[in-house]
């Protein structure tokens, strides 16, 4: 039953992709509507909010860097026009319950540029999606330092992650991954080996990636905090709350859970309840505007890709 349904998808995955990218945008602007997210909030430092915008946008080209990477090598180099295309324009399709929808379509659109299996793609956008996981929990520990634990708590966190990166790098977290997917296929499944120097550089961008994030929403945060007075760590905030947010399977985009554990954590990096509240639901406002902002490019990468394409097909004398 399981593999009738895997074929199915395979054979109508275009339009199946298709039609919940447009249910994924209509879902988001209801719940935006819902929680009455169309009101901005007030800026009390635009400059603020410029920079914050800026390492924003950058942070989601990073991310599209890191994702051609990850494709290239074995002979294949594809061009990041076609990285930055299949990232954004299944990017809203992560508010579709399940969030597998993004990793299936950022692969099919890939199919035809890197000269690969939907299988092997969506094995490697699953292995780039936990190398990003567990780069943007790591980055995210970094402010965990400052809630005054006991050393024996923080000599627990400092383990947990480093073996969480050794097992990253030694292979064991895909190992996992593709036994899971073994059990759900009903065959034996290995993910695409990668080099340690391109593990390495992988996760460099993953870092960079959650760091301007990080950074960015800092920034956001003096952009909207009256007074400005605020710890440069709370930035780490969002990337924390954010893996957490990923993880929870059951929320799409992980709403709800995402912006809970951010006003925690705020809360806890002494910002009153309601400025905590206030700042990580105005995040999702925050990072809208980048997943916009990406999802623009590669529209407008594609129909300029493919008014080239068609007039080189169809050349004028």
């Amino acid at each position: 039953m399981i593999r009738d349904f895997i074929q199915f998808l395979k054979a109508n995955l275009n339009n199946l992709i298709r039609i919940l990218l447009y249910l994924s945008i209509i879902f988001l602007l209801v719940y935006i509507y819902k929680n009455g997210l169309f009101i901005a909030p007030k800026i009390y430092n635009p400059a603020a909010l410029v920079i914050s915008l800026a390492l924003l946008f950058a942070g989601f080209l990073i991310d599209v860097r890191g994702w051609q990477l990850i494709i290239n090598g074995n002979g294949r180099k594809v061009k990041f026009k076609h990285a930055l295309i299949s990232t954004g324009l299944y990017i809203f399709t992560k508010y579709i319950p399940g969030k597998i929808w993004i990793i299936l379509g950022k692969a099919n659109y890939m199919k035809k540029h890197a000269q690969l299996s939907l299988t092997d793609l969506s094995g490697l956008a699953l292995t780039y999606q936990i190398f990003s996981l567990v780069g943007g929990l790591c980055i995210g520990l970094f402010g965990i330092m400052k809630f005054g634990f006991d050393t024996s708590v923080l000599i627990i966190i400092i383990l947990f992650t480093g073996l969480l990166i050794m097992s990253l790098f030694s292979g064991f977290l895909g190992k996992i991954a593709g036994w899971f997917i073994g059990k759900v296929i009903k065959k034996q499944y290995h993910f695409t080996t990668l080099s340690k120097a391109k593990m390495y550089k992988i996760f460099i961008i993953t870092l960079l990636v959650w760091l301007s994030w990080a950074t960015g929403f800092y920034f956001f945060a003096l952009a909207i905090i009256p007074g400005g007075e605020i710890s440069p760590l709370t930035g780490f905030g969002f990337p924390f709350a954010a893996v957490w947010g990923v993880v929870a399977f059951f929320a799409p985009g992980g709403i709800g859970v995402r912006e809970g554990i951010l006003t925690a954590y705020l809360n806890l990096s002494d910002l009153n309840i309601e400025y905590a509240t206030s700042i990580s639901v105005f995040s999702r406002i925050w990072f809208l505007i980048g997943e916009t902002f990406i999802f623009c490019m590669a529209l407008f990468m594609k129909t300029l890709n493919e008014s080239v394409e068609s007039v080189n097909r169809h050349p004028k004398f």
